[in-house]
């Protein structure tokens, strides 16, 4: 009911727009030099007006249309940008993960004083002594990797002991590694265990290390930006 009181009050308005027109001076001076034209010129204006009309018709949805378009345009541009930074944080971020550089006396240092808070008694510490990387067998990590590293003798310890020390050892550097233990049951009660951890020192060459830094230092996200610009185009 409601759509149809609305149609009727724009036929009403419509209506009554026209009868104003209609009643214009302009409107029918118009009418009268139209009405004197010939049939040729009277259909070559009602042409043109209709053409008119159509281009003001088309000229919004065009209007729209070019409106997407460049929308479309900033959207995939801004999502270039974007990927290029988060590139350029990603590539940032693995250069400054490389661990500093960290010696066999640097872990013995912080072994020593590791060792003081697993309250153990003297005779349960054996010592600390270089370990022979190729005693391991295979290499643990590719040539290009330095690998150092040191055994921790301990003894008589229970099973918690064995795996809580070894948990704390994991933790000390992010270079450093258990590589393995040796575990033997204790004498003269069983029940304990002597252990040597093996711990393993992984580092990048010296000159390896110092090109990353370098990198990691002048391979700003704005270089970074402009070089992953650069290979789109």
């Amino acid at each position: 009911m409601a759509l149809d009181d609305l149609k009727d009050k724009i036929k009403e308005q419509a209506a009554e727009t026209w009868s104003r027109i209609e009643s214009s001076p302009l409107y029918n001076n118009l009418k009268e030099k139209f009405e004197t034209q010939s049939p040729g010129v009277q259909k070559a204006i009602v042409s043109g007006v209709a053409i008119f009309i159509a281009l003001i018709l088309l000229s919004f949805p065009i209007s729209d249309i070019n409106s997407s378009s460049t929308s479309i345009e900033d959207y995939d541009s801004s999502r270039s940008l974007l990927r290029s930074l988060l590139r350029a944080s990603r590539l940032a971020s693995e250069a400054s993960s490389v661990p500093p550089p960290f010696s066999v006396a640097d872990l013995k240092a912080q072994v020593q004083s590791q060792l003081g808070s697993f309250a153990l008694k003297p005779e349960q510490v054996g010592g600390v002594i270089d370990l022979d990387i190729n005693s391991l067998g295979t290499p643990l990590a590719p040539k290009t990797i330095n690998q150092s590293g040191i055994g921790v003798s301990l003894k008589k310890l229970n099973l918690k002991q064995v795996v809580d020390i070894g948990f704390e050892f994991q933790k000390l550097n992010a270079s450093v590694k258990i590589a393995g233990m040796e575990i033997a049951a204790g004498t003269p009660d069983p029940h304990y265990f002597d252990v040597l951890y093996k711990l393993i020192i992984f580092t990048m060459p010296e000159n390896k290390s110092n090109e990353t830094s370098r990198n990691s230092k002048s391979g700003s996200p704005r270089s970074r930006l402009g070089s992953d610009r650069g290979d789109g185009q």
